[in-house]
């Protein structure tokens, strides 16, 4: 399975059927096959687990079954062998770390690199994928790269890379994207947008 299609995947089952909005995202979505990889688990437990109410968590575990994604146990929903994979796609295509930066309001950040996704090369490039994340609602984001070791970040000073790159634990190379922690799921769902147009 390609990172394409197993990002197509989990943003297929945070769409909703027939207009409206879920109490869900993709973000959920991708916990929830964490969740369930290891045992299986239950609504009321898949509802706390997520912040979700048991509503949305019965949608999502149904979106799940309708997938393929998971299979449904007495008690509860275990990944299927089609959902391990795209799990295990999705680790292998999205590096997630925290990062600690000496900006006021990123003192702890989250940043992703998206293995499979070429970084910006220029500010073009960093305008394309902040504006998915901004889409997303996160007004304040970082863009940059990693290829041969190197980061860079097309139009900020080398004196700001070095302070970011200081705080940053993450060594994959490919796009890399840094916003503050309240931006994690926004992010996390910008992601899998981004990994979804990779050929």
């Amino acid at each position: 399975m390609r990172a394409q299609e197993a990002a197509e995947l989990l943003l297929k089952a945070s769409e909703p059927i027939r207009g409206g909005s879920l109490g869900y995202s993709a973000y959920h979505v991708l916990l929830a096959l964490r969740l369930s990889s290891s045992s299986p688990v239950g609504r009321i437990r898949l509802s706390q687990a997520l912040r979700i109410g048991e509503a949305s968590a019965k949608t999502l575990i149904a979106r799940l079954k309708e997938l393929g994604l998971v299979e449904a146990f007495p008690e509860g929903i275990r990944a299927s062998k089609r959902g391990e994979e795209v799990l295990k796609v999705i680790e292998a295509s999205i590096e997630i770390s925290q990062a600690s930066l000496p900006f006021k309001g990123w003192e702890s950040a989250v940043a992703v690199t998206i293995i499979s996704l070429p970084p910006p090369k220029d500010l073009v490039g960093v305008y394309t994928v902040r504006d998915k994340v901004v889409r997303e609602g996160c007004e304040k984001v970082i863009v940059g790269g990693r290829e041969g070791g190197e980061t860079f970040y097309p139009g900020l000073p080398s004196d700001v890379k070095a302070l970011i790159d200081a705080g940053l634990s993450s060594k994959g190379e490919g796009t890399l994207i840094i916003v503050p922690e309240e931006c994690r799921q926004l992010l996390i769902n910008a992601s899998l947008r981004l990994l979804s147009t990779t050929k």
